[in-house]
């Protein structure tokens, strides 16, 4: 008789182990910030997990390909694929629950086209204020070697620039070990006291 598994592959015990934290985002017995901070959580493991845990799978499955072996690490390959897949809609639609849910307590995400006159001045002295001094962007053209400015655990925002007909790009990273990702506007229009 064939001896069976009995151990769980460490790749599906991790993505086990975030499913879990999704359930929590899931959980409404949680108040609502915590549930949106289960889903960033999520997301952040994820990202780890694609950065270490696939990477070394992937390492594995061209080497036994040169090795012109079977590999079992592509059959793995494929159930992580679809693990992650369908994690994935889940966290869609918590995230899109969630975001209702947000807007029915008053909080709201919002992106550039929405903000009024009141708050983009508020945010010009906000960046001005706070965030310049943290931003150095990156050029990008055909000859940058990104993998001598790119830095592990830190994340990139991709900035189309535009003057007249040309067209640049750049990456700036986010300093979100020096300012908070979460910023609270001003109201749309600034309050007068009452005289």
């Amino acid at each position: 008789m064939g001896q069976e598994k009995l151990y769980i592959e460490k790749e599906l015990s991790w993505l086990a182990f975030n499913e879990r934290v999704l359930q929590e985002a899931a959980d409404k017995s949680n108040p609502l910030i915590e549930r949106m901070r289960f889903l960033g959580i999520y997301s952040n493991n994820l990202d780890e997990f694609y950065k270490v845990r696939f990477a070394e799978l992937k390492r594995r499955i061209i080497i036994s390909e040169e090795q012109g072996s079977n590999s079992h690490s592509r059959h793995l390959l494929g159930k992580i694929q679809a693990r992650v897949l369908k994690a994935d809609q889940e966290f869609d639609g918590l995230y899109n629950e969630l975001l209702l849910e947000m807007a029915r307590n008053q909080i709201f995400l919002i992106n550039e086209r929405q903000l009024s006159a009141n708050q983009q001045s508020w945010l010009r002295h906000y960046f001005k204020q706070y965030l310049r001094q943290h931003i150095t962007p990156i050029l990008i053209n055909r000859e940058t070697d990104l993998v001598q400015f790119l830095k592990d655990d830190y994340t990139y925002l991709a900035v189309e620039i535009i003057r007249g007909d040309t067209i640049r790009y750049a990456l700036l990273e986010i300093p979100s070990d020096k300012v908070p990702r979460f910023v609270n506007l001003p109201p749309e229009t600034p309050r007068v006291a009452n005289r």
